[in-house]
């Protein structure tokens, strides 16, 4: 005899329908075993609605403020520590960079200024590049095909040299091929 779905019954809490329900009463006058647990369970339903609700200590509320005025101080306390020290870190760093600074007698500002002049002469370049090659184009526009077909050129070339390269590596590589003897 099957007692799962009878014990799911019971336990869930759930609303039978009138098929359920029958089942359930049916299967409760043949079955000791859910008999005493339907028993129990109404028993503990009783007990849990009859019953007082459990009432805090006296002072309860006051402790627990309490606690929470401590956690919170002590809360406090730790993200000043934390700060404080982060603070006194990121100035040892400070101290410590400007120190191997002057030691090695690197002008920062000075390369900082080199690199953006290098940066502005190389923009500088590529804008009068680009203004030439407008005008150019501008100028011969048969110039624009004949570029396509010459880079498209340049790339199936360079395509086959490197499939050609690639296929010679792998021949020279391989465990079948013996030099004199290609099979």
């Amino acid at each position: 005899m099957s007692h799962q779905p009878f014990e799911n019954f019971l336990v869930s809490g759930t609303v039978l329908d009138a098929e359920q329900q029958q089942q359930l009463d049916l299967h409760l006058k043949d079955c000791e075993t859910c008999h005493s647990l339907s028993l129990a369970l109404i028993g503990i339903d009783d007990l849990l609605s009859t019953s007082p609700s459990p009432v805090p200590a006296p002072g309860f509320t006051q402790r627990w403020q309490a606690q929470l005025v401590s956690r919170r101080q002590t809360h406090q306390n730790r993200n000043f520590w934390v700060l404080s020290l982060g603070m006194i870190a990121l100035a040892v760093l400070i101290l410590f960079i400007i120190i191997l600074v002057n030691i090695f007698q690197l002008n920062w500002a000075y390369e900082l200024t080199q690199v953006i002049a290098r940066i502005s002469v190389i923009a500088g370049q590529t804008r009068h590049y680009f203004n030439l090659s407008r005008r150019l184009i501008n100028a011969l526009p048969i110039l624009i095909p004949l570029l396509a077909l010459g880079f498209s050129g340049a790339c199936l070339a360079a395509s086959a040299l490197i499939f050609t390269w690639y296929r010679t590596i792998i021949k020279l590589y391989s465990p079948n091929y013996k030099r004199g003897n290609q099979s």
